[in-house]
This record gives C-alpha cells, structure tokens and sequence, in this order.
C-alpha cells in the first residue's frame, strides 16, 4: 500500500488541531457535546502519525508529553490563576483542555520531529506563544485569567518547560 504524501498528511493533522483547538475553546461553556467530534478528530490525527511512519514509542512518549501538559495546567487551575470552562474531574483541568494538548503534541511532532533538538528556539517560542495562546483562548470564553501577572508569568514558565521536557524525554528515549 503506498503511503499517502507527507504534504496531505501534514495539512490534516494541522487542520484537526486547529478544529480541535476551536472546538475546544468555543464549546467550553456546553456538557459533553464536543467529546465525540474532537475524540474523532484526534483520532484522525493518530492515523496520520501511523501513516507517517513514526515509532509506536515516540506516539507514548507524545502522550506522556501531553499528559505532562495536562496536569500543569491542572495545577495552575488548583493554584487559581485561571478558572476554566466545562467539565473537569475534581480540581484538574477540563477534558477539551487534555484533548488540546494530545493535538498539539502529535501535529508539532508531524511538523518539526526533524528539529527537536533546537530547543533554545522551542523555549523562546514556548515563552511567548503559550501565554498568549492561553490568553487568546480566555478571551474568546474559555475560562478567566483570574490574576494576569501571575498567570502569564506561569504560563511563560510552562511554555520554556515544556520544550525542555520534550527535549528531554526524546533524547532520553533516542527517537
């Protein structure tokens, strides 16, 4: 069976993200009615990477990535600095905010695998992008930045570490 091009297969996990990033973000506020689109959509994107030919190690290092993700954000919702919208086991962060992040892992993998090891570069534009990202997405309703300095100081720390952890964690792992 030969495989699809990369060019088809990158702008379909870039265009599931952003689905599943706007998805996210304007149905919130609603219970659980974005689970299956964005579930179908993720698991598009996982097709993809399959298709791409990447290593069923590097996919659970992602996951691990995006589960890393998740629970600091689960922690900056349990510290108060941002209250998110919709549905959230006890203090951790919404459902659409764990899909988000499983998105992002698998689409900047299919993008930039080839550049992993730049992560000065990944961390400068950790360090802006994910607080504005995150600001962004408040703004358009997904939740309150209840103390703005503070949040975007956290969130530009969290932007830098997550780099530095996937740097981590790909080497570690050799992929």
């Amino acid at each position: 069976m030969a495989k699809p091009a990369k060019l088809t297969i990158n702008l379909t996990s870039l265009f599931s993200y952003y689905f599943i990033w706007l998805a996210g973000i304007n149905l919130a506020t609603q219970k659980d009615s974005w689970l299956v689109p964005m579930l179908a959509v993720i698991f598009l994107q996982c097709y993809c990477f399959y298709k791409a030919g990447y290593s069923r190690k590097l996919f659970l290092l992602l996951l691990v990535i995006a589960a890393s993700g998740w629970l600091v954000d689960s922690l900056i919702v349990e510290s108060g600095l941002v209250q998110f919208n919709g549905l959230a086991p006890l203090a951790l962060a919404p459902y659409w905010l764990a899909c988000i992040w499983v998105s992002f892992v698998l689409v900047f993998n299919q993008f930039f695998h080839d550049y992993f090891r730049k992560t000065v570069l990944w961390c400068c534009l950790g360090a802006f992008f994910f607080p504005l990202t995150y600001y962004i997405g408040c703004v358009i309703g997904a939740g309150l930045w209840v103390n703005p300095l503070w949040t975007t100081i956290a969130y530009t720390l969290f932007g830098i570490g997550i780099f530095i952890w996937l740097r981590f964690i790909t080497q570690w792992a050799n992929v």
